[in-house]
């Protein structure tokens, strides 16, 4: 019985897979010596007791040191009556742990005289839960294998491997891989029944089987060693007795059904004491809980009482402390050693909400600056609002800035003087946008045409297009070092581009004059016998637009030679900047004069193109449109989620726009420039190919088969 008392092993005894706790004290004390004190097998020399003998000095034998008592050393000499009424009380592990704590209470326990004491514990712990005792199990062996974790039912090890239910042991690493096998290595039963699996017939589990090595594991199915090597010693008695194959046969099968009901009744007990063990791990952890949170509640009380809000202590980082999860009650003497550190978690969390409350009020206050900001830009010309700074801006503005910079609740007094504020900012507005335009006008090539700047002119129907005019000369073409698509900026799109770009601070860097561009919109200027230094962009949207131009040198495509690529005047700059034009000689265009049938053909083509938009009309696409006549472009106000979308929310595409001028304004076929416009903030989009026109001669064919078509079928 004392095996299941014994708690360590050496390496020794591990390695050789011993499982006896005799054969484990055997080892750990009869290391082989030699005759100087050192040991053979090359460990260190083990230490020799020491022993009286007469002293050197005086010739008499040195007195013999008493140990000193413990408390409970007057406790094994008691009566045993009175020792077993003592320990009736005793739940088995703390009765186990007892007989391991001395010799004298191992003398006591650990007898024949002594096992109604244990049956009468684990009749109790059967009461409270725990799984009962097999009947091929004795008392001590069922306690240390219910009861004696962490310690391995084998070696004495410490393990925190659980109970192998099934095989009736709890292993530590090594000896599950002394002592078990595996599905991998259990090897072969050559005499065994093929169709009888072997986990129907003897103990087996699921288990964190190790390699060799014990440096890793992988769940396996396990068996005991010496369960397998019986098995496989009765079949080969059986072959021998029963040389006969049908003779055989027979027997195994008796055998196997012997095998077959005996690992069925194992593994419902088995299955039994996993669901009670399970239960009272669940039962144990419920405890714990409600002891946290019991202590939780008891925490929370005392920071109240210190003053801290019931908000802060609902913080889940809070809760998580090491100190507050513990599972053990609140008392006085645990509070005094943990409540500087849980007073400094609550300080955190308060100062965290108190932050992000600040946070959230100056965000309500700037919300509030664009809301009011939106109803500002109302009353503004609707082509100078492309040009208008963005809500980064405003919220810098000192006044802006000074108005909301108390850490103050929205109100309506606060909604009066941002309104006020706004409007005594607007002249300091006019200048933030003359200054991003004068910073522009130092870029400009000293060879570009430039045109007559008027005078600056701050008022409340100031128009940025007419105060800048002579930035907004549709020869001055830009494009954007920081964008990624290529692209050309005319004009005033630039400006426009670059405040949307560099919505704080004003930073032309990024943009860079289009020189190729630009002689190629000189040249188109020219074949239009317009003046460069006087045509603005919207002049050129006005004029050009319904123009088509054609590059001499590859607008005929070789494969189709009845086909001319026609393209629009951006269409055209952009050509002039590609492929085969970029690095050779500059494209060289002409004006297209086409005839009566390509005018229908062309006509025709744009029809189509209103109905199903081509790629030289995807700005009709894009959320960039406004209303000259109302502010039905400005519906919502930009949030901190949309900044990016600059001076408000999302813009109306164009078809859209279109159905409001009919339905708001009558307005049937409107005018970009006169009764919408386009956010000059936004590259607007075109293609690169233009329009492929027939040639005449392919376009009278085409009327001569109508025709002839036509009239074979009235025929």
């Amino acid at each position: 019985m004392k095996n299941f008392l014994v708690r360590s092993s050496t390496k020794s005894g591990r390695a050789s897979g011993e499982v006896s706790g005799a054969a484990v004290e055997a080892t750990a004390t009869s290391g082989s010596q030699t005759s100087s004190g050192t040991a053979t097998n090359g460990a260190p020399p083990a230490k020799q007791a020491r022993k009286s003998g007469t002293s050197t000095e005086d010739g008499h034998a040195p007195s013999k040191r008493k140990r000193r008592q413990g408390r409970l050393s007057v406790l094994p000499t008691l009566p045993l009556d009175v020792l077993y009424e003592i320990f009736a009380h005793l739940s088995p592990g703390d009765l186990l742990h007892l007989a391991r704590t001395t010799k004298s209470f191992c003398n006591i326990l650990v007898t024949r005289q002594s096992i109604f004491l244990w049956k009468s514990v684990l009749a109790a712990s059967v009461l409270d839960g725990s799984p009962a005792k097999p009947a091929d199990m004795s008392e001590i062996a069922w306690t240390a294998l219910v009861f004696g974790k962490p310690w391995c039912t084998t070696c004495g090890g410490k393990t925190s491997n659980k109970v192998i239910w099934a095989l009736q042991m709890r292993l530590c690493t090594p000896c599950v891989l002394a002592l078990l096998y595996s599905d991998s290595n259990r090897g072969c039963l050559p005499l065994k029944d093929p169709t009888t699996p072997i986990n129907a017939l003897l103990p087996c589990e699921n288990v964190h089987y190790p390699s060799p090595s014990l440096k890793t594991k992988r769940w396996q199915m396990a068996w005991r060693k010496i369960d397998i090597d019986e098995y496989k010693r009765k079949l080969k008695d059986l072959h021998v007795r029963y040389p006969d194959e049908g003779q055989f046969v027979e027997q195994r099968r008796l055998l196997d059904e012997g095998y077959r009901r005996a690992f069925q009744a194992r593994e419902e007990w088995a299955q039994s004491c996993r669901d009670l063990e399970n239960a009272k791990e669940k039962g144990r952890s419920d405890e714990l809980e409600n002891i946290r949170v019991q202590r939780l509640k008891d925490i929370k009380a005392r920071l109240l009482l210190q003053g801290f809000d019931a908000r802060d202590l609902e913080s889940f980082s809070y809760r998580q402390d090491a100190a507050i999860r513990a599972s053990k009650p609140l008392t006085d003497r645990t509070w005094v050693k943990i409540a500087s550190d849980v007073t400094r978690w609550a300080e955190r969390v308060r100062d965290d909400r108190l932050r992000q409350e600040r946070f959230q009020r100056r965000k309500d206050r700037e919300d509030l600056v664009g809301r009011a900001y939106l109803h500002f830009l109302k009353k503004i010309q609707p082509s100078t609002i492309p040009f208008m700074p963005s809500l980064d801006v405003i919220l810098s503005l000192r006044r802006v800035s000074d108005a909301i910079q108390d850490d103050a609740p929205v109100s309506d007094h606060l909604q009066r003087t941002v309104d006020d504020v706004l409007v005594l900012s607007w002249s300091t507005i006019i200048h933030w946008i003359d200054t991003g335009a004068h910073q522009l006008r130092n870029i400009i090539p000293g060879d570009w045409p430039c045109g007559t700047r008027n005078a600056l002119r701050i008022t409340p129907a100031f128009s940025a297009e007419e105060s800048l005019q002579d930035l907004d000369l549709v020869s001055h073409v830009w494009t954007c070092q920081s964008c990624t698509e290529p692209h050309h900026l005319y004009g005033l799109d630039a400006l426009a581009h670059q405040f949307m770009r560099t919505p704080v601070g004003l930073n032309h860097t990024h943009m860079q004059p289009a020189q190729r561009a630009h002689l190629a919109v000189i040249e188109l200027l020219s074949l239009l016998s317009l003046d460069p230094a006087q045509t603005t962009v919207s002049d050129m949207r006005r004029i050009a637009d319904s123009k088509l131009f054609i590059c001499t040198k590859c607008d005929h495509d070789p494969q189709s030679p009845s086909t001319i690529f026609s393209r629009s005047w951006t269409s055209a700059v952009m050509h002039a900047t590609r492929y085969p034009h970029k690095d050779s000689e500059p494209a060289t265009f002409a004006l297209m004069d086409p005839n009566p049938l390509q005018a229908r053909y062309i006509a025709a083509r744009r029809v189509a193109r209103n109905n199903f938009p081509e790629p030289e009309d995807k700005s009709a696409l894009q959320p960039a449109w406004g209303c000259c006549s109302c502010a039905f472009h400005l519906r919502r106000p930009a949030t901190h989620a949309e900044w990016h979308l600059q001076t408000a929310g999302p813009w109306p595409k164009l078809d859209e726009l279109k159905e409001h001028l009919e339905c708001s304004h009558g307005v049937r076929d409107g005018v970009e420039g006169r009764d919408y416009f386009y956010n000059r903030q936004f590259i607007r989009s075109i293609g690169e190919r233009g329009i492929d026109i027939p040639t005449k001669m392919l376009l009278e064919a085409t009327e001569l088969l109508e025709r002839v078509t036509a009239n074979s079928t009235l025929a």
